[in-house]
């Protein structure tokens, strides 16, 4: 485990030398946007019955790389440094080596319209909590918290002329694919758009969750910015083909609303219901298809926090504070956290 970490850790500091040395040079054909390490650090109370627990912890620790390599091909790369998963066998070591890469992949722009993508990736979920980084991620839905929302696969998008719409189909492994040789496929379309007071992404998608047997997503996400006011609503359905009441028998609503104050400090309030009523069926491979949100699994959460960036203009430093309730029918639990995000930035 620590000679992993410390291959990736050398590896990442090598790269990030030479990239800001060939960078500079006069003859270089690589064009770097984002070049950075960024990390997030907590201290954490949380309390439920009269269990309590708290204690400082390092939440994320990531490297991240996006830039051009000429005018068709870009790239864009996220490594999780602090999540380093076990190999269980020699047949998965390598597979789980990526299990720390976030996104890794190559976008052809055939046009200014169309582009191509390859690599690992975003499953094209739509909403706006589930779009977040998990570094800003303050408290979130149990399905966020146990979605394996990044998979290899390809990707097309067709971004319009006027740049408010972009329409975009993938295919990917499936998120409930436990093997990389198992088969198993998702099939996602979004469309984002780009208006002046409101922003969309809304998502249909087929997960695979077992040999020719599939679960549906209908995911929306509806952002509003009215000058320092911003607030989104989120709404997301899950079902199988098969169930007789499609909607509103597995589902996520969230919503979240802060306003900015000289883009300096912010006030935010959240809070998200999630469900799953759908009947229990009797072969239990179709029970596991929703694996963070079982039938029979209800909860209400709900929180309000601040942030707060000491450097006008820039975003390299955050101070956060949040307290948080998560409320199911048998626990309520009660959450206080206080964090610094800080971001290295090589190149800008």
């Amino acid at each position: 485990m620590n000679k992993k970490i410390f291959l990736i850790a050398s590896i990442i500091v090598l790269t990030v030398s030479i990239f800001h040395k060939t960078s500079n040079a006069q003859d270089n054909k690589f064009k770097i946007n984002d070049l950075s390490i960024e990390a997030r650090a907590d201290f954490v109370f949380s309390a439920h019955d009269s269990i309590t627990n708290s204690g400082f912890n390092g939440k994320l620790l990531n490297f991240v790389l996006k830039g051009q390599i000429t005018d068709k091909f870009s790239y864009s790369f996220r490594q999780r440094l602090n999540k380093i998963l076990p190999a269980s066998d020699d047949f998965n070591s390598f597979y789980n080596l990526f299990g720390n890469t976030d996104f890794i992949n190559l976008t052809y722009h055939t046009t200014e319209n169309l582009s191509f993508t390859a690599g690992k990736m975003t499953l094209a979920v739509g909403g706006w909590d589930y779009d977040l980084a998990p570094i800003d991620i303050y408290f979130g839905s149990a399905s966020w918290n146990d979605y394996s929302c990044y998979q290899f696969g390809i990707a097309s998008s067709y971004e319009t002329s006027d740049k408010k719409n972009v329409f975009t189909f993938q295919f990917t492994n499936s998120p409930y694919i436990l093997n990389p040789n198992e088969g198993l496929y998702a099939y996602n379309l979004m469309w984002s758009g780009n208006f002046k007071h409101v922003k969309t992404t809304y998502s249909f998608n087929i997960f695979e969750f077992r040999k020719g047997k599939f679960v549906n997503f209908i995911a929306t996400g509806t952002k509003f910015i009215f000058g320092g006011f911003t607030g989104y609503i989120d709404f997301t359905n899950r079902a199988l083909f098969e169930q007789e009441q499609f909607f509103f028998k597995d589902m996520s609503l969230i919503a979240k609303a802060d306003y900015t104050f000289n883009e300096r400090l912010s006030l935010f309030v959240k809070g998200g219901y999630e469900v799953n009523d759908s009947p229990i069926i009797e072969d239990p491979l179709y029970e596991f298809f929703d694996p963070s949100i079982l039938p029979g699994y209800e909860c209400a959460f709900y929180g309000l926090g601040a942030e707060f960036y000491p450097l006008r203009g820039k975003n390299d430093i955050r101070i956060h504070c949040f307290f948080a309730v998560n409320q199911t029918p048998d626990i309520l639990t009660y959450q206080a956290n206080a964090g610094i995000t800080w971001r290295i930035k090589f190149k800008k």
